[in-house]
């Protein structure tokens, strides 16, 4: 999973929808094989990915810092800042080293629109991702 040549799509696992960096906020919405749907990761120190999108070029952060808060894409940091740090965790959550806050879709709410938030860890299925390899 650690190739950075590798495309990814970024799926909750319940809902079938994919991160999106159409706009400023990460969204999830339809796939629609748009490369502004499509995720490499670059692997950094102690098991940490950045997580860049294929379409803008920007790494998915936190917006102002690691707290709760929505997800977005910004310009690549170095060296890297934490909030541009993730784990790609086994039980299917993305998760920064900072408060431990994970990706989780706001509100539970499993609709196409829905913004990404930073969150902390619940376990709830709006926390569950599943990263798949973007097919040629």
């Amino acid at each position: 999973m650690s190739n950075s040549a590798e495309k990814y799509i970024i799926k909750n696992v319940k809902s079938g929808l994919v991160l999106d960096a159409t706009e400023f906020y990460v969204k999830i919405q339809n796939y629609s094989s748009s490369t502004l749907q499509h995720w490499t990761l670059q692997d950094l120190d102690g098991g940490k990915f950045r997580i860049i999108n294929v379409g803008n070029g920007k790494a998915m952060d936190i917006k102002d810092g690691a707290h709760i808060a929505n997800i977005i894409t910004w310009p690549i940091k170095n060296p890297p800042s934490t909030n541009q740090e993730w784990f790609i965790n086994a039980d299917g959550t993305v998760e920064c080293p900072v408060q431990n806050l994970v990706l989780d879709i706001e509100e539970e709410d499993l609709i196409p629109g829905n913004y990404v938030i930073a969150y902390p860890k619940t376990g709830k299925q709006n926390q569950i991702f599943s990263l798949e390899t973007v097919k040629k």
